[in-house]
């Protein structure tokens, strides 16, 4: 399955790694809360179970769950103090219905754990090289 709200994670924690929102816990956090708001947004508009907005085309129930669960994420995100803008690709990957089962679900939160281990990876690394000698 592939995963493409983590390639502009990656771009961030590659191209800034040190800034804010390439923190590890920002990247696993922003994340989360995108695709948890996802889910809500599909839930609370009964579409969980229907075929995803490529396939069933965009109504205006699909909308409500797009504008609820991105404005989720961002309110979410801002009060925690977590700023991870690619979170919002994953809460629209889901929102749309792109992935919706809980086996798509689960993968990707595993997915997201690996990119913030890659990120943490990162993080340590150019913390201990900027390091005063």
């Amino acid at each position: 399955m592939a995963v493409p709200s983590l390639g502009p994670t990656l771009l961030v924690v590659a191209e800034t790694p040190r800034a804010p929102a390439a923190h590890p816990r920002n990247v696993l956090v922003g994340h989360l809360v995108g695709l948890g708001a996802g889910l809500i947004g599909l839930l609370v508009t009964g579409l969980r179970s229907h075929p995803s907005a490529v396939q069933e085309g965009l109504t205006g129930r699909r909308l409500v769950a797009v504008c609820l669960a991105i404005g989720l994420t961002a309110l979410l995100l801002q009060i925690i103090r977590r700023p991870h803008p690619p979170a919002g690709a994953t809460t629209l990957i889901v929102a749309l219905g792109i992935l919706r089962t809980t086996h798509q679900l689960q993968t990707m939160a595993l997915a997201i754990v690996g990119v913030a281990a890659v990120a943490a990876l990162v993080h340590l690394r150019t913390s201990t090289s900027t390091a005063p000698t």
